[in-house]
């Protein structure tokens, strides 16, 4: 879950606290909605789906993008 929170893929999430190991908790109807996303009645369905992402994925990303620093690792003045 960890990796798909950082590559964006996961479900929803609710970070509790500012540092890097605070703890993270998920609502019950986000996950059941991500769950609901990736059910497939067959693997060819699945196939269909993940070709289209991947051809998406490699048009969206940009060369480079800019970092911005979430508000929960900016320093408090």
């Amino acid at each position: 879950m960890k990796l798909n929170r950082h590559l964006k893929r996961g479900p929803k999430f609710i970070k509790l606290g500012d540092g890097k190991n605070a703890a993270v908790r998920y609502r019950r109807g986000d996950i059941d909605a991500w769950l609901t996303e990736r059910t497939f009645a067959s693997t060819a369905e699945y196939s269909a789906v993940a070709r289209h992402s991947q051809s998406r994925a490699r048009t969206s990303i940009p060369a480079r993008t800019s970092h911005v620093t979430p508000p929960w690792l900016r320093p408090t003045v």
